[in-house]
Order: C-alpha cells, then sequence, then structure tokens
C-alpha cells in the first residue's frame, strides 16, 4: 500500500460576516478528469452589496502541482452564478486529492466560508 503525501496549511475563516449579509449555496455541480475540475454554483441572498469572494487553493498544491484556477461570475445583488476551473499540467502516478474553498468578504474585513469542495485527482495511467 502506497502513501500520500500531506501537506496542511492554516487558513483561519472567522464567519463573522453576520448571517443577512452572507451568500448561501442554492445549488452546485462538480466535473472531474484526471487532474481538471470544474465547480459549477449558484449562491443567493437577500439583497445588499455584490458578492466579494476570494478562492483558496493549497500553496503547495498551486506551486508543486502547478495547479491553476479560473473562474467567471455572472451576478447581481440577489444571486451569483460562479464557475470555478482548476488544472495540473503535471502526470500523477497515484489517486489524490484537495481542498478548495470559496469564501466571501467585505469591506469590514469580515469573512464566511461560502462552500468547501474536495478535490480529486485522478492518475494519469496514459
Amino acid at each position: 500500500m502506497k502513501t500520500g503525501q500531506y501537506s496542511f496549511q492554516k487558513i483561519n475563516i472567522h464567519n463573522t460576516i453576520p448571517e443577512n449579509e452572507r451568500w448561501g449555496v442554492e445549488g452546485y455541480n462538480t466535473g472531474e478528469n484526471v487532474a481538471s475540475f470544474t465547480f459549477d454554483a449558484t449562491f443567493t441572498r437577500e439583497g445588499g452589496s455584490p458578492a466579494n469572494y476570494k478562492i483558496y487553493l493549497p500553496e503547495a498544491g498551486t506551486k508543486k502541482f502547478k495547479i491553476a484556477e479560473t473562474h467567471k461570475v455572472n451576478g447581481n445583488n440577489k444571486q451569483l452564478e460562479m464557475t470555478v476551473q482548476t488544472n495540473s499540467p503535471i502526470k500523477f502516478q497515484h489517486q489524490g486529492s484537495y481542498e478548495m474553498l470559496v469564501v466571501q468578504t467585505n469591506d469590514k474585513n469580515q469573512q464566511y466560508l461560502m462552500n468547501s469542495i474536495n478535490v480529486a485527482i485522478d492518475p494519469d495511467n496514459k
């Protein structure tokens, strides 16, 4: 049995944005293919200012495995549609995974964890 390499990174999300200002996940879909991943999500809220958010990927993964992230957003003050794609050009010999976080932020330096996704990486047996 082979074991993997584990890397932990301290990210402290405080969930301090008031509940009436938080974006909640309405629904999402994921798609995986070797080291490519797609996350399509819709977030909603009652109103207020547009969403400010940050995508967190593990630093070790983005450096060692060259994981790149792109995303696009459509939205207004009540609905936010997000597509996040991650990909790595590295050929993986073993299965693995990493965590991606979507964190809401505001101008008062408050945060809220909108979604946490475990991204699977399959071996590239080609």
